[in-house]
């Protein structure tokens, strides 16, 4: 689920790792690429296609 926007705070609803204190605490980020455990090649298409915003 996206984050809920907050009128209340302030908060406009943003992810928290689009912030700009994300990546000074977090100065590194690993990139997972290589499916393991997993050999339903329409099932990786999906879920690569959803990590990547191209399916609903």
């Amino acid at each position: 689920l996206p984050p809920v926007p907050n009128p209340l705070t302030s908060d406009s609803g943003e992810y928290c790792f689009k912030s700009n204190i994300f990546a000074m605490v977090f100065g590194h980020k690993i990139v997972l690429d290589e499916v393991i455990r997993q050999n339903k090649l329409d099932f990786i298409k999906a879920i690569n296609g959803v990590s990547n915003g191209k399916n609903p």
